[in-house]
């Protein structure tokens, strides 16, 4: 389906330059917990109570009327009913206002999500970059998980090190007197009987200290983040308006929607609804190029007027406007997005 709101950039000559970015907008659907359905018929209960005991109190009044000429009381199973409305009463009414949290007098502002259906499309804009980064970290394995690293098994290897301590102290080893050395310091680290400054003058004194035998450990992918740099200059009021438009759109879809709850006819924001996402797509000629791109969240908008020149249309409109958008994926890749490619032999 075609979008309803379509913004460009160049409006005219586009033929000249072939090369398009494509940013179509689109509302997530997130989980409904549900939570408005159960206020809507805790207050559709509430209502039935009140109507109930007012049905009640005019049978109480009523019965009144007839005792004793009018001066006695209802009977005793209406009091007792209405008792028990009472009560069930207070207790929807605790359940409203948690719900609410303020009090059963709070009105909340939960709306529907709009269909999102805006796409703007824009040039291909100069040096398009796509970093590709994962995060490693560093680990200090010892000599044991070196050794189980370079294929030895666990329980060897643990054996092994505790011989070659021993070894060393005794002088036993062929490593000779370095490796005593080196057994005192680990043995004086593992006692934990001494501080960190009297096993250092250890090392200073032997002239050794132990290998950390430092690795590298893969921890995670990290989110593609782009960054695009668009300068708009307008040639007609047309294109100065489509401009104006463009800037807006994206700075607007940038901040989230207010969750709103009116407290006392005064209304005040509670949470914020997510942002909308961006699909974003390259193209030459109507061909998807590059690299695809996972749904994104816009980071940031930077708009500059007139970077290089003071100069205004005769209606007032600036008649430059720089615009640099910061956008980050929502969803890390995998080696399988890269190697599965469309017709066009385009993957992510």
């Amino acid at each position: 389906m075609s979008a309803k709101n379509i913004f460009n950039y160049p409006l005219h000559d586009e033929g000249d330059y072939k090369g398009r970015i494509r940013f179509t907008l689109f509302a997530e659907k997130y989980f409904n917990t549900g939570l408005g359905d159960i206020l809507s018929d805790k207050k559709t209960d509430m209502q039935s109570l009140k109507d109930k005991r007012l049905e009640l109190l005019n049978q109480a009044k009523a019965e009144a009327k007839e005792s004793e000429g009018g001066a006695g009381s209802a009977t005793d199973q209406t009091k007792k009913e209405l008792e028990e409305i009472q009560a069930q009463l207070e207790e929807l009414a605790k359940d409203v206002g948690a719900f609410n949290g303020v009090s059963n007098e709070t009105e909340m502002g939960l709306k529907p999500r709009q269909i999102v259906d805006t796409e703007v499309l824009l040039y291909l804009p100069q040096g398009l970059q796509f970093r590709d980064n994962v995060t490693y970290e560093n680990v200090d394995v010892g000599a044991t998980g070196s050794a189980v690293a370079g294929g030895a098994s666990i329980l060897g290897s643990m054996a092994d090190g505790v011989g070659s301590f021993v070894q060393g102290l005794s002088g036993g080893s062929g490593a000779g007197d370095s490796l005593a050395k080196l057994a005192t310091v680990r043995l004086a680290q593992k006692a934990g009987k001494f501080g960190d400054e009297v096993t250092a003058g250890l090392k200073l004194q032997t002239g050794v200290t132990t290998n950390p035998n430092t690795r590298s450990l893969f921890k995670q992918v990290n989110m593609r983040e782009f960054q695009f740099n668009f300068k708009m200059i307008a040639r007609s009021k047309a294109e100065s308006e489509q401009i104006k438009k463009i800037v807006n759109f994206f700075r607007s879809e940038l901040y989230p929607e207010d969750i709103p709850v009116t407290i006392g006819g005064q209304e005040i924001s509670l949470g914020y609804n997510f942002p909308n996402k961006f699909n974003i797509e390259f193209e030459y000629d109507g061909k998807t190029i590059a690299h695809k791109v996972k749904p994104c969240f816009l980071r940031s908008v930077d708009t500059t007027y007139n970077a290089s020149q003071m100069a205004f249309h005769d209606d007032g409109e600036f008649l430059e406007v720089d615009m640099n958008l910061n956008f980050t994926e929502t969803v890390t890749l995998s080696k399988k997005d890269i190697l599965d490619v469309d017709a066009d032999g385009v993957g992510y």
